[in-house]
């Protein structure tokens, strides 16, 4: 073991582990994940020279459990606990123009994180909806002599930016059901911005579906559209604190990842964009990703909305809240006289490092 001087203390500590906390989350080509539960099968975030986004197989995984200081980092869009000796990726100060790799217990008090990425994705034209094959019951008038129809429904192709914005909306607003009386298959869209509604028809239209709009008595609006296609495909994305978006489509281009968080917004999104609210915890982590692909600064909390008046009883829920920074790429944590920066002692961490 080697014993080193830090600024807040001491600590022992081998000099060849360089490594997180085991409840870190790192960036892998599904997701965000625990650094713990990601093995080396799947690809992780890596960055390159030019500032761009990679994914790259890890060359090894180091678990260790560890008695010492940990180097804790904590801000408004920083939270990072760390061996000493970690190297960090940050600017001495504002004006410098390169980053540099500099060990946790060497850092300045001020300097400069960095926040956001280039992405360079895939743009993809077409998205095709599934084609469908399905057997139907029927009988005669008297409801005897049943006999099966076999259906066939053809895959139908939708421009991409078409769709995503359709998906977006349906995402932040939208729901799948089955009609109590007729077992039909329907795709509901709710919304009751009168501009909104306008935006959200002019989608619907440009992929082609089919529907109509009806009323409630609380002048709330609802796109229904009666698809069984395009409803079991859309039922795999579950009810609303299950909702996430697929693997492949945050794989697409910047351009086109923007287009579906600008639809997503129109629902469950603030009048400029900058925060998004949703119950399922997958699909904040999923929007923080697209935001970081998109180029912006992304970050997640879990906050209270207050009361609503639901069925005649006043509820505070917990919600997640994404935020997305067009101009704070990046950020010193330890500014305006605080330092935000400190050790933490404990018995036993289990530490682990990618390679």
């Amino acid at each position: 073991n080697k014993e080193f001087s830090i600024w807040y203390g001491k600590s022992d500590l081998r000099g060849a582990y360089r490594c997180y906390s085991d409840d870190t989350e790192i960036l892998t080509e599904t997701g965000w994940k625990p650094i713990k539960d990601v093995n080396m099968t799947e690809k992780v975030a890596t960055l390159n020279s030019n500032g761009e986004l990679e994914y790259h197989y890890p060359i090894n995984k180091y678990m260790y459990e560890y008695n010492g200081d940990m180097f804790h980092q904590s801000g408004r869009f920083i939270d990072l606990l760390v061996t000493p000796n970690h190297n960090m990726y940050v600017k001495r100060c504002k004006k410098s123009k390169k980053y540099e790799f500099i060990e946790a217990q060497k850092l300045r008090k001020s300097v400069i994180y960095k926040r956001n990425v280039k992405w360079n994705g895939i743009e993809k034209n077409k998205f095709v909806l599934p084609g469908l094959v399905y057997e139907q019951s029927i009988s005669n008038q008297y409801n005897r002599n049943y006999s099966i129809k076999k259906n066939q429904i053809p895959e139908l192709h939708i421009n991409m930016n078409d769709w995503l914005a359709f998906f977006g909306i349906w995402l932040a607003e939208g729901c799948v059901t089955k009609h109590k009386c007729t077992n039909q298959c329907l795709v509901m869209i709710a919304q009751k911005n009168i501009e909104k509604i306008k935006v959200i028809e002019r989608i619907i239209k440009a992929c082609n579906f089919k529907f109509h709009l009806k009323k409630d008595k609380n002048d709330k609006y609802t796109f229904v559209i009666c698809s069984k296609q395009l409803y079991i495909y859309l039922k795999q994305f579950g009810h609303a604190k299950d909702k996430f978006i697929p693997v492949e489509m945050k794989q697409l281009s910047s351009k086109q990842l923007e287009i579906l968080y600008d639809a997503m917004c129109l629902g469950d999104g603030t009048h400029n964009n900058n925060l998004y609210y949703t119950i399922s915890k997958q699909l904040a982590d999923d929007v923080s990703e697209i935001i970081f692909k998109i180029g912006y600064a992304s970050s997640v909390r879990l906050t209270i909305r207050k009361a609503n008046k639901l069925d005649n009883r006043f509820i505070d829920h917990f919600i997640w809240e994404v935020g997305r920074s067009k101009k704070a790429l990046e950020t010193n944590c330890n500014s305006h006289g605080k330092d935000k920066r400190k050790y933490v002692s404990g018995e036993s961490f289990i530490i682990i490092g990618l390679v």
